[in-house]
């Protein structure tokens, strides 16, 4: 007896006859009301949208005689494989008051058109402080609805508070959820660094010669101390900061 198939297969399909996947298969002769079985594969690609149907028409002919047949239908349905992607982890810093703003981006990659809704979890950076920094997701508006492999950017804003100390470090969490299925989710972190403020003032005005050996600057928030040598024929040196005498 031999088994041949017909299929309206596209690219990627793959159809195996107990394990073979060149046709006509083989099978022994069977004896009067003799059954066997016959083991059918239908491979499905990666990269196929749910609800996609196959149909596999499966045909035993007899060697005696080839006006014998019989055929099966296998039908195939493609499931849904619900899957999303969010990326990447981004580190930003800024001043107090200042905001930071990340670009993230959201991908569907599971075989379905989906939504997903986004959240956004922010934290106190230690105990004492008056609350949790500002954190808030710019857009886009959910939930977001994106077919199979489609993507979009995803914007945060995280507020560095005027409470905020220097080089405090904080972590927002970014969680992207099926609407399909709950359970599928992405996160990503946004790290941001609170970083000083930094400012200078050069005093006096006044025109220098050689000779003339020291001139004050100072730095603001936090304050520090320095001084600038003139040295005759060059420009100015800034030397190492020196520790303020009491």
């Amino acid at each position: 007896m031999l088994l041949t198939w017909q299929s309206d297969l596209v690219a990627g399909w793959t159809v195996m006859v107990d394990g073979s996947i060149s046709q006509p298969v083989s099978i022994p002769a069977l004896a009067q009301y003799a059954a066997t079985t016959v083991d059918v594969l239908i491979q499905i690609p990666s990269d196929i949208l749910s609800g996609t149907l196959n149909e596999t028409v499966i045909t035993a002919t007899s060697q005696l005689d080839p006006e014998v047949f019989d055929s099966a239908l296998n039908s195939t349905v493609v499931g849904i494989d619900v899957d999303v992607s969010l990326e990447p982890d981004l580190v930003g810093w800024a001043d107090q008051n200042y905001a930071v703003y990340y670009t993230h981006t959201l991908t569907n990659i599971g075989n379905y058109t989906d939504s997903f809704t986004l959240e956004i979890k922010s934290f106190k950076v230690r105990p004492s402080d008056p609350g949790p920094w500002l954190a808030s997701i710019i857009s886009p508006p959910w939930p977001v609805l994106l077919a199979k492999g489609e993507s979009i950017d995803v914007v945060v804003g995280v507020m560095v508070p005027a409470f905020a100390q220097e080089v405090d470090v904080h972590t927002a969490l970014i969680t992207a959820t099926s609407v399909a299925d709950t359970a599928v989710f992405a996160v990503v972190t946004d790290t941001t660094i609170a970083q000083r403020r930094l400012g200078v003032g050069l005093t006096p005005d006044s025109a220098l010669s050689g000779g003339d050996t020291f001139v004050s600057l100072q730095a603001f928030e936090p304050p520090a101390h320095a001084t600038l040598e003139v040295r005759p024929g060059d420009g100015p040196v800034l030397q190492k900061p020196e520790t303020p005498s009491s």
